[in-house]
C-alpha cells in the first residue's frame, strides 16, 4: 500500500478533477495526459484504500469518503493561502473572493454589497457568479465559489447554510394597463417555494390556470415581460415590489379583489463549505454579509 505522505502531490490534480466536473476536463485545464490524471488519482485511492469517485453520465461525483478527502485538500490549499498572505504583512485577504448568487438576488443585492465590501476591504478583488440555485449548490461543492447566496438550497452534509430573509410570491399587472382584461400570466413557473411546492401547481389551484402562460427561465425576464405590458406576472416580492411605488407594478388579488394574493414562502440563505466553518476568509465573509442584511431596510409590502 501507497503511503498518503508521499502523494500528497496529487491533491492539486484532484482539487481540479471536483472543479472540472472529469479526469479530461482536469487534463486538459492542467495539459496533463489523461491517463496521466487518473494514475494520480488511483494512487490516492491505493494510498487511502477508498473510492474517491463514483461516475455517472454526466461526470464523476464525489464519495462520502472522497468528500472528506477533498474537503482537507481544499482546506490546506487555503490554509498556505494565509500562510503565505500572513507572510506579507498580513495580506490574507489579498485573493480574489468569489460570490455565486441566483439572478434575481444579484441585481437587488449587489450593487449596494459590493460598494459595502469595497468599502471594508479596500481593494478587494471579488468575482461574481450567477447561475440558477441548483448551479450555484454544484459551484459551491466544487470549490468555484466561497459563499453562494441562493434560494432554497437544502440539506447538504457537506454544506453549511444561513438564513438571510424569507420572500413570497406575488401576483402583478403592469400599472400602463388600468384593468385585467384577461391578460396572459407570465412567470418562472418551474420555481419552487420551502415546501417543494412550485409556482405551476399554486397557479393549477385556481382560476388563473384558464389563462394563457408565458414560461420564462428567470423572474428578471418575467418582470422586463410584465413592465413592457404583456400581462401579469407572478414574481417574488423583492422583484415585484420595488416597481409598486414607482407606478409601474401594481400589486393584485384574485377571488377577493381587496385581498393581494401571496403564496409560496421561500429562503434566501447563504451558504459555503462546511469544513471551511473557521476558515479567516469565509468568516469574514459571513459576518459582512450578515451586517450588511441586518442594515438593508426591507422594501415597503
Amino acid at each position: 500500500m501507497l503511503k498518503i505522505e508521499n502523494q500528497l502531490s496529487k491533491l492539486p490534480i484532484l482539487l481540479e478533477v471536483v472543479k472540472a466536473g472529469s479526469i479530461r476536463a482536469a487534463a486538459k485545464e492542467l495539459r496533463l495526459t489523461q491517463p496521466s490524471v487518473s494514475r494520480a488519482m488511483s494512487a490516492l485511492e491505493s494510498a487511502m484504500d477508498i473510492r474517491l469517485f463514483t461516475r455517472s453520465n454526466s461526470g464523476i461525483d464525489l464519495t462520502s469518503q472522497g468528500q472528506e478527502v477533498f474537503a482537507f485538500a481544499d482546506r490546506l490549499r487555503r490554509d498556505l493561502r494565509i500562510l503565505e498572505g500572513s507572510l506579507k504583512q498580513g495580506e490574507w485577504m489579498n485573493r480574489e473572493l468569489v460570490i455565486g448568487a441566483y439572478e434575481s438576488i444579484a441585481v437587488y443585492l449587489f450593487p449596494k454589497l459590493i460598494a459595502h465590501l469595497s468599502a471594508v476591504q479596500p481593494g478587494l478583488k471579488l468575482k461574481i457568479r450567477t447561475g440558477s440555485s441548483v448551479n450555484l449548490m454544484g459551484d459551491l461543492r466544487r470549490g468555484l465559489c466561497d459563499v453562494i447566496l441562493s434560494v432554497n438550497p437544502g440539506i447538504h452534509p457537506d454544506v453549511h447554510s444561513q438564513l438571510l430573509y424569507r420572500d413570497t410570491f406575488k401576483l402583478y399587472r403592469p400599472a400602463c394597463i388600468p384593468h385585467d382584461n384577461n391578460l396572459p400570466l407570465i412567470s418562472m413557473f418551474s420555481a419552487h417555494d420551502s415546501k417543494g411546492q412550485s409556482v405551476e401547481s399554486y397557479v393549477g389551484s385556481t382560476k388563473l390556470k384558464i389563462r394563457q402562460q408565458f414560461m420564462c427561465e428567470s423572474f428578471e425576464s418575467a418582470k422586463s415581460l410584465v413592465l413592457e405590458g404583456l400581462g401579469m406576472g407572478i414574481l417574488p416580492g423583492r422583484v415585484g415590489d420595488p416597481h409598486v411605488p414607482k407606478g409601474q407594478l401594481v400589486e393584485m388579488g384574485i377571488e377577493d379583489k381587496t385581498q393581494h394574493w401571496r403564496f409560496g414562502t421561500h429562503a434566501v440563505c447563504m451558504s459555503y463549505l462546511a469544513h471551511r466553518d473557521g476558515d479567516l476568509t469565509v468568516q469574514w465573509m459571513k459576518k459582512q454579509i450578515s451586517e450588511f442584511m441586518k442594515s438593508k431596510k426591507k422594501p415597503a409590502r
